[in-house]
C-alpha cells in the first residue's frame, strides 16, 4: 500500500473516484507522472498545490524497489496508509495487497 495523508479526505477520494482515477496507473503517462494541472482538470479540484503534494506522497509512499525502477527517490514522512492499488509492484519484485480507496 502507498501512504498518503491527503486521501483521508472524503472530498478528494470522491473527486478521484468520479474522475475514474482509482489506480496508480491512472496517475501516470507514458513519459512519467501526470502534472498537478492535468489532475486538476480531470478531477475538478482547483488546488494544484494539494494535488502536487498528493503526487509527492504517492511517489514517496511506493516501495523503494519500485521507486528505483521508476527512477526517482524521496524522503517520505507520512505514516498513514492510503488506498491506491499498486498492481505494478509485483513487476518490481515486491508483493502488496491492493485495495480501492
Amino acid at each position: 500500500m502507498v501512504k498518503s495523508n491527503l486521501l483521508d479526505s472524503a472530498q478528494l477520494r470522491a473527486a478521484f473516484t468520479t474522475a475514474g482515477l482509482t489506480k496508480l496507473v491512472h496517475l501516470r503517462l507514458r513519459r512519467g507522472w501526470k502534472s498537478a494541472a492535468q489532475l486538476s482538470q480531470e478531477t475538478g479540484l482547483r488546488s494544484e498545490r494539494v494535488l502536487q503534494r498528493l503526487l509527492q506522497e504517492v511517489q514517496c509512499g511506493l516501495p523503494a524497489r519500485f521507486r528505483e525502477v521508476l527512477g526517482f527517490g524521496c524522503s517520505s514522512t507520512s505514516d498513514r496508509t492510503m488506498g491506491f492499488p499498486i498492481s505494478d509492484c509485483e513487476a518490481a519484485g515486491e508483493t502488496h495487497t491492493t485495495a480501492a480507496f
